[in-house]
């Protein structure tokens, strides 16, 4: 399985099975709690577990340095989900935005 390059991009699914260098990380973009909060909107009632992991799979995600993944973060002036952990830290949010 080749190793992931800065700049490439696709969905998380199929890239975080890939090698990922020292240094980079990936970004989605939208971040994933964006596409999370619209989800159970237009859903009409609070996610599964199934359904967080299968829009996490299916979400854009691009290689990008430490560095640019920080600057992002900083542009949108939160930090996303933990995509590695996104069910109890789609549940965290949720918590954290009723309180």
């Amino acid at each position: 399985m080749s190793v992931l390059h800065e700049g490439e991009s696709g969905e998380y699914g199929a890239l975080a099975k890939r090698p990922l260098p020292a240094g980079l990380s990936l970004v989605f973009v939208p971040s994933l709690a964006a596409l999370l909060i619209r989800a159970q909107q237009l859903n009409g009632a609070a996610l599964t577990e199934k359904q967080v992991l299968a829009i996490r799979d299916a979400s854009t995600v691009m290689v990008a340095s430490h560095d640019a993944a920080r600057a992002v973060e900083e542009n949108r002036g939160y930090a996303d989900i933990d995509a590695a952990d996104a069910w109890r830290s789609w549940l965290r949010l949720q918590e954290t935005q009723a309180g």
